[in-house]
């Protein structure tokens, strides 16, 4: 049974009369008359009880009507599907995420591309950066949104799609807790929170530099995964941070927050990218692409509103 003959039962169960059914089929009548005897036959019953003057459907061709124009839809829509996957209208991908592309990247970037493709369906696993990084070079994720710059070599294509500096995060009854701007090395001798050398191992590395440009190793109280978990150990006094200056709305109102002077701007620059493990990618990961790289501009510009509040408002 093919779909072909499906269609010319359905056109002629519709208007039952060979002549009209041709005409919307395109093809010649008697083309017709013979693909829908080979439909019976097959089927094992006779569809339509054919007279000189006029043509009905048996009762076995009124109950097949309903499944061969059920049969037909669902090869359209499947044919459509197929055609809206190619044209990277629809589909499905899954994306792993480290926690902080939740804070500000996701927000401003998902409702834009969600009201472009509402047909597509995005799938977040969050885990830390390596673990994504393995997961896209398997396949097993579309693409992953990670912590740069990366601390282990990787074959993976990676764009910068949030860039961002570390700044310092003070108890509130810390000695330079009036300051908006201090140098790193003013911290020389406080104890730090810092991130997990094994889970956030990009973060822990660019933190250890910075302070070793300042002249300085970080005596190390905690180490911590999340960005709220830091946040909560500098509160309690364990000691003091370095984390990105897009991360601080969420990290409440109760910390002292500090720009850091005399510090090349590459030597603490963090930020968040994509990873890919081709280059040449699907059409449907290209739309998501393109609005994850087409947001950088309006992250730098976000990024200089938060400096510039901190250089003008206490916190």
């Amino acid at each position: 049974m093919e779909l072909r003959q499906l269609r010319h039962f359905v056109e002629l169960a519709n208007s039952l009369n060979f002549r009209i059914a041709a005409e919307a089929c395109h093809i010649a009548q008697p083309a017709l008359s013979i693909s829908i005897k080979k439909l019976e036959a097959e089927i094992g019953t006779r569809l339509f009880d054919r007279r000189t003057r006029e043509v009905t459907l048996t009762a076995a061709g009124e109950n097949a009507l309903s499944a061969a124009q059920a049969a037909l839809d669902a090869a359209n829509e499947t044919a459509a599907l197929a055609r809206s996957v190619m044209k990277g209208e629809s589909g499905f991908l899954t994306i792993g995420i480290v926690a902080s592309a939740a804070y500000q990247l996701l927000p401003r970037v998902l409702p834009a591309f969600r009201a472009a493709y509402p047909k597509v369906k995005l799938d977040f696993v969050e885990s830390t950066t390596e673990e994504i990084v393995e997961a896209v070079l398997e396949r097993r994720f579309n693409l992953g949104i990670v912590r740069s710059p990366l601390a282990f070599s990787s074959s993976c294509k990676i764009r910068q799609v949030e860039r961002d500096e570390l700044v310092a995060i003070l108890p509130p009854r810390h000695r330079l807790s009036k300051r908006r701007n201090i140098g790193l090395q003013e911290l020389a001798q406080d104890e730090f929170v810092i991130y997990s050398a094994t889970k956030a191992p990009a973060l822990h590395a660019v933190v250890t530099l910075a302070c070793q440009s300042a002249g300085f190793v970080p005596r190390i109280a905690q180490e911590a995964i999340q960005l709220q978990t830091i946040a909560s150990f500098v509160r309690a006094g364990i000691g003091v941070a370095l984390v990105p200056l897009n991360s601080i709305d969420w990290i409440g109102h109760r910390l002292k927050v500090c720009r850091l002077n005399h510090l090349s701007p590459k030597m603490i620059e963090v930020g968040l990218s994509v990873v890919t493990a081709d280059r040449v990618q699907p059409l449907l990961v290209n739309r998501l692409l393109s609005f994850l790289t087409g947001d950088r501009i309006s992250t730098d510009q976000r990024q200089a509103r938060i400096a510039r509040d901190l250089a003008s408002t206490p916190r």
